[in-house]
């Protein structure tokens, strides 16, 4: 069973120290939720030495946001100038929908002049002061929520794959299409599973060109 996480930060390259200080108030240790950070993974402290990301690797990336129930964007003055951290933001926000944005000291205005696309997210976004009792609240709902917008969006996928198995009359297809439901995933993952049950996150076959690797 893969690990899941209730928190996806993301931080650029210059802000390191400060996400790490957050990784470790918003864990198990301070607030106890499990977060997951590109420092924390081998294979992207690995690509960040060799200063390339290919597609296998954003790829690894996109699994990893959609097995975090949400997605915290480190907006700061640093954030605005990261080329990444943007694809991250737009990959969480069609595949888990739970973005949210935090205040890192005065760079938010900085950063939300930059990038205007940030202020979308004022009304999901907070700070040092009231941290704690928020992502505890966003977090609960979340694990309330069966489905995410790439499960709906898989589902009418679904939906259609077997409705077309059913005008063939193929039965065995149709029992296949409906192990695989992207609900049935959404309620395995709400209730704290994994893929025991055979079905699968939706993959994108979207491919990212090779570039350079800096969050």
């Amino acid at each position: 069973m893969k690990k899941a996480f209730e928190i996806f930060l993301s931080h650029s390259h210059a802000d390191l120290r400060a996400a790490r200080i957050l990784a470790d108030r918003w864990g198990p240790a301070g607030f106890g939720h499990a977060v997951y950070a590109d420092f924390m993974d081998e294979a992207l402290i690995a690509a960040s030495r060799k200063g390339t990301m290919d597609v296998a690797l954003s790829a690894h990336l996109r699994a990893m946001i959609l097995r975090c129930r949400i997605f915290v964007f480190v907006a700061s003055a640093s954030s605005a100038g990261s080329g990444w951290m943007p694809w991250e933001l737009g990959m969480a926000h069609g595949a888990i929908g739970r973005v949210h944005v935090y205040r890192l000291g005065s760079g938010w205005d900085r950063a939300s002049e930059r990038r205007e696309y940030l202020r979308l997210y004022e009304s999901t976004s907070f700070g040092p002061g009231n941290a704690r009792d928020y992502l505890a609240a966003v977090i609960a709902r979340a694990k309330s929520e069966p489905t995410d917008p790439s499960q709906e969006e898989a589902a009418i996928r679904q939906g259609e794959r077997i409705a077309r198995a059913l005008e063939r009359g193929d039965i065995l297809d149709v029992l296949r299409q409906a192990q695989r439901s992207p609900l049935v995933q959404g309620a395995l993952t709400a209730q704290g599973f994994g893929q025991e049950s055979g079905t699968s996150l939706p993959v994108s076959t979207t491919t990212q060109p090779r570039r350079r690797w800096r969050p």
